[in-house]
Order: structure tokens, then C-alpha cells, then sequence
């Protein structure tokens, strides 16, 4: 395929460099031969104070109830399939909207009216 020539056509893909040039990929030899070890980390690590809270207060809640919860995901998965979000579109609108909207009027017929999406150049 051969691309019309428009004089500023980028038929390449530039690098990404700074002022100094492009310095991020010039790495020695002897930095990339070099082979790190893997990365230990520690298993014994304490569990965080709301997690532990959160299964204690668990724990307190199955002896209270004389239950114990078990979590399945297929449940929760075929209740998001089932449910659809019901929205109130007949909703009364707040205070500080209708206020808003008031405002909004009484200063359009003063000034005239507004629209966010013209701009017009004053001069």
C-alpha cells in the first residue's frame, strides 16, 4: 500500500525521549546479562487489625445466630443475573435542584438565554 505524501506523514513509530535524547533503552551489557534473583517474600506476615476484627465480629455473629455463613459465588452470580436495577424516574427533585432551576430561569430572562454548549466571543 502506498501512503499519499503529505509532508508530515509519520510512517514510523517515534521512541519516547526527553531533552537529553533517548536514554531509556541504553542499557550496558553487563546490566542486562545480569540475572536477579527472585523476589522472596515473607509469608508470615501479620493480618491486617480490620481484618482480624472483621472475622472475629464474624465469629460472634454465627454464635449468636447459631449459624454459620457460607459463602457461595454461583449464588451471588445467578442473583445479578436475575435482578435488574429498578430506577424511580418519577422522583420528586431536591430542594437545592429546583432552587438551581429557578435561578437559572429568573437569569435567563433577564440576560437572555444560556446555552453551555455556544460560546460566544465578547468583545
Amino acid at each position: 500500500m502506498q501512503l499519499p505524501d503529505y509532508g508530515l506523514a509519520q510512517t514510523q513509530s517515534d521512541p519516547v525521549c526527553h531533552s537529553a535524547g533517548c536514554t531509556q533503552y541504553n542499557f550496558n551489557a553487563k546490566t542486562k546479562a545480569k540475572e536477579d534473583a527472585p523476589v522472596q517474600y515473607p509469608t508470615n506476615q501479620k493480618l491486617e487489625g480490620d481484618v482480624i476484627n472483621t472475622w472475629d465480629n464474624l465469629a460472634t455473629a454465627e454464635k449468636i445466630k447459631g449459624h454459620e455463613w457460607v459463602y457461595k459465588q454461583e449464588v451471588m452470580d445467578k442473583k445479578d443475573e436475575d435482578e435488574v436495577t429498578q430506577y424511580d424516574t418519577d422522583a420528586k427533585l431536591d430542594d437545592d435542584i429546583v432552587n438551581t432551576q429557578g435561578h437559572l430561569s429568573t437569569a435567563e430572562k433577564k440576560m437572555g438565554e444560556w446555552d453551555i454548549f455556544k460560546l460566544k466571543k465578547s468583545k
